[in-house]
């Protein structure tokens, strides 16, 4: 949600999420202590990125380099040649 709609948005529908959920999911999840343990550490490692991500001071990702990298498989560009606006340096093509 942060990458679509913002910080604010997505913190708040998250957090209006995990209240809804929690009257529903409490006396269910504890009958099983693996998936417990498991959504625990998921919940942990959320709030740590999130946490590390707002308290950053570095230039905000651009999501819009994915779609450059990602979107279209099918053009006739040579295996050598970098595709348009994709300036990051260490990524290089795979050679045998």
């Amino acid at each position: 949600m942060v990458g679509f709609f913002g910080a604010r948005v997505g913190i708040a529908l998250g957090t209006a999420f995990a209240v809804g959920v929690v009257p529903f999911a409490i006396g269910v999840i504890s009958q099983y202590p693996a998936l417990s343990g498991s959504l625990a550490a998921y919940a942990v490692s959320t709030i740590v990125c999130v946490v590390m991500s707002l308290a950053s001071r570095e230039e905000p990702f651009d999501f819009a380099l994915i779609s450059r990298r990602t979107g279209d498989f099918t053009d006739d560009e040579s295996a050598d040649a970098q595709p348009a606006g994709d300036d990051d340096p260490d990524l290089e093509p795979a050679r045998a």
